[in-house]
């Protein structure tokens, strides 16, 4: 599970940061996709995974891009996957 909370959006682009199992207290990923063509234009992993497997980064690329393809960047929301 993961929490997904914009930082930034405009016209070109939309960031978010992302918070592996809803925990602010470590440094977030960050994600920022163009909304145009919906690639990734910069990503950072967040601190939780610096040195291990990538499942929140993988998780909050594709909820940015399911949302980002219908036109839809939430404030804030919550990815669980099972």
């Amino acid at each position: 599970m993961l929490i997904l909370k914009i930082k930034e959006i405009n016209d070109k682009s939309v960031t978010y940061k992302y918070f592996p199992n809803n925990d602010e207290n470590i440094k977030p990923g960050i994600i920022q996709m163009d909304i145009d063509s919906l690639e990734v234009i910069n990503a950072e992993k967040s601190s939780l995974e610096k040195n291990t497997r990538d499942n929140y980064f993988i998780h909050a690329i594709d909820r940015i891009y399911i949302n980002a393809s219908k036109g839809l960047f939430p404030e804030s929301e919550l990815v669980a996957w099972g």
